[in-house]
């Protein structure tokens, strides 16, 4: 994960520097980053090597890792919150954890897993689990990010219903950095009005 971040981080703050929009860095890490203790010291290092600023990364830790060794993930998501990293609970509803967990977990996000917008196409397909997703997450005090939006009647389903953020190929597949800078340049153009 060390590379990942530092090669992410870098790339970010570069993007910040050349004055393109202000984007919040997602990673992703393991259960095994969870359990060697080391996490938060990894963070800070590769945060002050690309002086990425801390607001602008989000650690994002799967429910499954999380459950599975919950000490150990609870004293590094803390270690990281005091620290003024956002952390998000990935791949929501997937696990096998109880509702009480998003409830004591110190994170700041729920991520619901893409699997379960696969079958909304209509409004009349409307998925009762998700909206309770995210009516509980704002209950907690936590923003919500849908992953995997493909279409508009999903994209409209979350509007609706208070998503906070999406993500999906509706938006944009996965694009190498040069591609990505491209995308922003034009958001930030469209946005200046050129």
């Amino acid at each position: 994960m060390t590379w990942v971040l530092r090669a992410a981080c870098s790339q970010v703050a570069e993007w910040r520097a050349a004055g393109l929009p202000d984007l919040l860095l997602a990673v992703n890490t393991s259960g095994r980053d969870l359990g060697q203790g080391e996490l938060v010291d990894r963070v800070s290092a590769a945060l002050l090597e690309t002086r990425l600023p801390r607001d602008r990364l989000e650690i994002e830790v799967t429910e499954t890792s999380a459950v599975s060794q919950p000490v150990a993930a609870l004293n590094e998501l803390r270690h990281l919150r005091r620290a003024g990293i956002t952390v998000a609970i990935d791949d929501f509803g997937t696990g096998y954890s109880s509702l009480s967990k998003p409830a004591t977990f110190p994170v700041d996000r729920l991520k619901i897993d893409r699997s379960f917008l696969r079958d909304i196409k209509h409004q009349e397909d409307e998925s009762p689990l998700v909206a309770a997703m995210i009516a509980l997450a704002h209950r907690l005090g936590l923003q919500v990010t849908a992953e995997g939006v493909e279409t508009q009647e999903q994209l409209a389903f979350l509007h609706r219903s208070g998503c906070d953020l999406v993500q999906g190929y509706l938006f944009s597949p996965p694009v190498p950095p040069d591609r990505f800078e491209e995308l922003l340049r034009d958001q930030q153009a469209s946005r200046d009005g050129r």
